[in-house]
C-alpha cells in the first residue's frame, strides 16, 4: 500500500524540483555554446603554434579579470553610476582584446549566435518550470502554515471548552 505524502514531504519535494530546474536553466543557457566550443576546440584555439598558445593564455587572463570584476560588482552590490561605467568600460576593453586574440571564433559567428539563442530558449523554458515549482512550493508552505494555525486554534478551543465544562460541574453535599 502506497503511503500518502505529508505536506512537509511535498514542500521538500517541490523545493528540490525548484532548485534543480533553476540549476538546469543556467546550465541550459551555456550548454549549446560549450558543446560548440568542445567540438571545434582545435579550430578556435590553435595551440600548436607559439602565437596560438600566447593568444589563448592572454585571452584566459582577460576572461579571468572580467569574471573577477563581475564577481566583485555582484558581491558588493555596486550601484554607483561612476563605478558601474568603470566596470563596463573594462568589460568592453577586455572584449576587444579577446576578439582580436580569438579571431577564429568570430568566423563562425552565425553558429555561435544560433547556440546563444538555443541556450536562451532552453534557459527561458526551464525558468518557467522553476517559477511554476516555486509557486507550488509557496502554496504548500502557506497552506501548511494555515492548516497548522487552524489545528492549534481548534486544540485551544477544545481545551477551553473542556476547562469550562470542568469548572461548571458543581459538587453538592
Amino acid at each position: 500500500m502506497k503511503k500518502e505524502r505529508t505536506n512537509d514531504e511535498w514542500i521538500k519535494h517541490y523545493r528540490w524540483q525548484y532548485y534543480l530546474s533553476k540549476m538546469f536553466s543556467y546550465i541550459g543557457l551555456i550548454l549549446p555554446c560549450l558543446i560548440l566550443v568542445a567540438c571545434n576546440f582545435n579550430k578556435y584555439f590553435p595551440l600548436d603554434t607559439e602565437k596560438g598558445k600566447t593568444n589563448f593564455s592572454i585571452s584566459i587572463i582577460l576572461l579571468a579579470i572580467c569574471l573577477g570584476l563581475a564577481i566583485v560588482q555582484v558581491a558588493k552590490k555596486i550601484e554607483d553610476k561612476k563605478i558601474i561605467l568603470f566596470f563596463n568600460s573594462l568589460y568592453w576593453f577586455a572584449g576587444a582584446g579577446i576578439t582580436y586574440l580569438l579571431t577564429n571564433i568570430f568566423q563562425d559567428i552565425t553558429i555561435i549566435c544560433a547556440c546563444l539563442g538555443a541556450g536562451m530558449l532552453i534557459c527561458a523554458t526551464l525558468n518557467v518550470l522553476s517559477q511554476n515549482r516555486k509557486s507550488w512550493l509557496e502554496d504548500y508552505k502557506s497552506g501548511t502554515a494555515s492548516a497548522r494555525t487552524m489545528r492549534n486554534e481548534m486544540r485551544g478551543l477544545k481545551k477551553e471548552k473542556k476547562t469550562k465544562e470542568d469548572t461548571n460541574i458543581e459538587v453538592v453535599d
